[in-house]
C-alpha cells in the first residue's frame, strides 16, 4: 500500500498516475482544470468547442481505467472512481486579486463531485448524470441505470447511470450482469422488493458488487427501515 512506501517513491508514483491519467484527458480533447490531492479535475467544451464534449468524457474515465493494469504493475493496490455530469458552468480566469486559475465552477461541477463519491457508496467505477447518460451512445457503450437519488444538498432527484465498458470490450457476464440487475431495478421501482431482491441476487452472484449493495437496501426496506426513501421512490442520500 502507498501508506507503506518511503517519500520519494510516493512522489515518484502520484506522478506516474498524474502523467498517465492527464494524458487520457488530453487525448480527448478535454482541459485539465487542476489536482486535488489525489483527483483530476477535468471539462471539456472550454476553451474550444467540443461538440461531442459528453461522449469524450465518458470515454476518457474508460481509458483512464484502462491505465490501471499499467499502475498495478507497480505491485501498488489502486482505485479509480469517476463521476461525470454535463451542464451549463462558469468557464474562465476566477480568483483574487493576486491570483488567477481558469477553471469551471457551478452546480454541475457539484454534481460531478457527488457522483464520484456516490461511485464507493454503490461500489460503483464510474457514476454519469442523466445529462451525460442523454448524450452517451448506447451502440457504443454499455450502461446501466443503478438508481433514482436525492443527493446531498439537491432538492430534486436525478437517475444515476453506471457506464460499464465499450460495448466491443464487453464481457458476456458484464451483458448478463446488466440485464439482472436491470431487472431487479425495474421490481425495485415499483416497491416489489421480493422481485428485486431475486434478480439482483442472481446478479451478485455474478460478481456485481453494486447488485450487494442494493440487496443490502431491500433487506432494510422489508424490515420496515424506509426512512432514506423518498414518497416518490428515490433514496436520499445524507452524506457527500
Amino acid at each position: 500500500t502507498i501508506e507503506a512506501m518511503d517519500l520519494v517513491k510516493v512522489v515518484d508514483f502520484y506522478g506516474l498516475v498524474m502523467n498517465l491519467l492527464t494524458l487520457q484527458v488530453v487525448k480527448n480533447q478535454g482541459t485539465l482544470d487542476k489536482y486535488i490531492g489525489d483527483a483530476v479535475m477535468a471539462f471539456w467544451n472550454m476553451p474550444r468547442s467540443v461538440p461531442e464534449h459528453a461522449m469524450l468524457a465518458v470515454q476518457t474515465a474508460l481509458d483512464c481505467r484502462g491505465q490501471l493494469p499499467v499502475l498495478q504493475l507497480k505491485e501498488i493496490s489502486i482505485e479509480l472512481r469517476i463521476g461525470i455530469s454535463t451542464g451549463v458552468c462558469i468557464v474562465g480566469n476566477l480568483g483574487s486579486d493576486i491570483r488567477l486559475n481558469y477553471t469551471a465552477i457551478g452546480d454541475e461541477v457539484n454534481v460531478a463531485s457527488r457522483l464520484e463519491s456516490l461511485c464507493k457508496a454503490y461500489s460503483a467505477r464510474i457514476l454519469v448524470s442523466e445529462a451525460t447518460h442523454s448524450h452517451v451512445d448506447a451502440s457504443k457503450y454499455l450502461t446501466r441505470v443503478v438508481d433514482r437519488a436525492y443527493m446531498k444538498g439537491k432538492s430534486r432527484p436525478t437517475t444515476l447511470y453506471e457506464v460499464l465498458a465499450e460495448r466491443e470490450q464487453a464481457t458476456a457476464q458484464q451483458f448478463t450482469m446488466c440485464m439482472d440487475y436491470l431487472e431487479g431495478y425495474a421490481a425495485y421501482s415499483v416497491r416489489n422488493w421480493a422481485g428485486a431482491s431475486k434478480a439482483w441476487s442472481r446478479s451478485a452472484q455474478r460478481g456485481d458488487k453494486c447488485a450487494k449493495v442494493m440487496l443490502n437496501r431491500v433487506a432494510k426496506l422489508q424490515s420496515g427501515d424506509t426512512q432514506s426513501l423518498g414518497n416518490d421512490g428515490s433514496w436520499r442520500w445524507t452524506t457527500k
